[in-house]
């Protein structure tokens, strides 16, 4: 993993807006990671459609682990 500080960490609320705060994050590290928004944004589509936010919420993490870190909000 990479250095803790070099990783940027935002905090979801678990609410009804779940879905467009990571896809919003998403769209974002996806094109500042040179990664294919399309292929992402099937995916996680995919994933969220079929297991619901808190895969999301994981795949997110496993897809950006190298820049980006989400946690959930207490």
């Amino acid at each position: 993993m990479a250095d803790k500080l070099t990783i940027k960490e935002y905090e979801i609320e678990k609410n009804e807006y779940v879905y467009e705060q990571i896809m919003s994050l998403a769209k974002s590290y996806s094109s500042w990671t040179d990664g294919d928004w399309n292929y992402i944004q099937f995916h996680m589509d995919t994933i969220y459609e079929s297991e619901g936010e808190t895969a999301l919420f994981d795949f997110f993490n496993k897809t950006f682990h190298n820049v980006v870190h989400l946690t959930w909000k207490n």
